[in-house]
């Protein structure tokens, strides 16, 4: 973290918000986490580095935010197709069933068919 934020005092193209007790501005007194996050050599940055170190760590959640929702949404996606993929084979398979009892029935019925006929003729 410390090399991150040195680089990132060294990349500062400029003051953002200047006011006159933006050095007297603690990193501290925005966020409790940033206290930790904002020390270069164990000093603290001023406020317009603090303001870009802040938009650093939400661009940084963000990221994270929608990496996240992407992988959701392709879970969500795969987990879609498999159920359908599922379902079309239990559907094949119920229809494959039936044909085959329904040929059964019809075969034994004309069988019997046939012999009970048979049997009239006598």
């Amino acid at each position: 973290m410390q090399i991150f934020a040195m680089s990132l005092r060294k990349n500062i193209a400029g003051n953002i918000a200047a006011v006159a007790l933006a050095e007297s501005v603690s990193c501290a007194s925005f966020h409790p986490f940033l206290h930790l996050f904002c020390y270069t050599n164990f000093r603290e940055l001023s406020l317009s580095d603090f303001v870009q170190c802040t938009i650093v760590m939400v661009m940084m959640v963000a990221v994270i935010v929608v990496l996240v929702v992407v992988v959701v949404i392709v879970v969500l996606v795969v987990v879609v197709i498999v159920v359908v993929l599922v379902v079309v084979v239990i559907v094949v398979l119920v229809v494959v069933v039936i044909v085959v009892l329904v040929m059964v029935v019809v075969e034994y019925g004309a069988f019997y068919c046939s012999d009970v006929l048979m049997v009239m003729e006598v």
